[in-house]
């Protein structure tokens, strides 16, 4: 597997192999995908939605825990926006 950079030492600016110690099922690989970090407490946390792949669009929403090295897929409430692609987003304190 190709190396990762690990979000919590982005800050380097070096590369570490760090997919075979993240647990849960990574992201597909894709492009133009919103990314917003949220951090609060001792919670630190990445969002990731949308982005394209080669032959699809996405309309996922990811968490990854960086205190605890994992991704999780995330279910709404509601129906999620549509696939899109070059898009940004917010994560608010509801």
């Amino acid at each position: 597997m190709a190396p990762v950079v690990a979000l919590g030492e982005a800050h380097k600016l070096r590369w570490v192999d760090e997919a075979q110690s993240v647990r849960g099922a990574l992201p597909r690989a894709r492009g133009g995908t919103a990314a917003a970090r949220f951090v609060l407490n001792d919670q630190d946390l990445v969002f990731l939605f949308g982005g394209c792949g080669d032959t699809s669009c996405y309309d996922d929403l990811m968490r990854f825990d960086q205190n605890e090295n994992s991704w999780a897929s995330l279910r709404t409430k509601n129906k999620p926006p549509s696939t899109r692609h070059d898009l940004g987003f917010n994560v608010l304190l509801d």
